[in-house]
């Protein structure tokens, strides 16, 4: 059975200058892509990288103990601790 959907998800499994392979979790189904592209252009895709490597919930946890730290020892709020670590990190000002 062929499954219509326009979005797909599967793994990455060569790479070759700008072309790429994939391995689809479902069948790619040809006939609903032409008919969804209409004046027979080019089947136009968009593939976009899942990142699984978010932050663990005791990670998040000791980076906000760890704010809590530095802001007990400077006198700082929490919150300014935290915004000014991000926009040092993020936007190479200094505190």
């Amino acid at each position: 059975m062929i499954c219509l959907v326009s979005q797909y998800e599967g793994i990455l499994k060569a790479v070759d200058d700008n072309s790429i392979k994939l391995e689809l979790d479902t069948e790619f189904n040809l006939d609903e892509a032409r008919r969804k592209t209409d004046l027979g252009e080019d089947i136009r895709l968009k593939v976009t990288l899942i990142d699984k490597r978010s932050i663990t919930t005791k990670q998040q946890k000791f980076i906000y103990a760890l704010f809590r730290d530095i802001s007990d020892h400077t006198g700082y709020s929490p919150e300014w601790v935290i915004s000014h670590s991000i926009s040092k990190n993020f936007n190479n000002r200094l505190i």
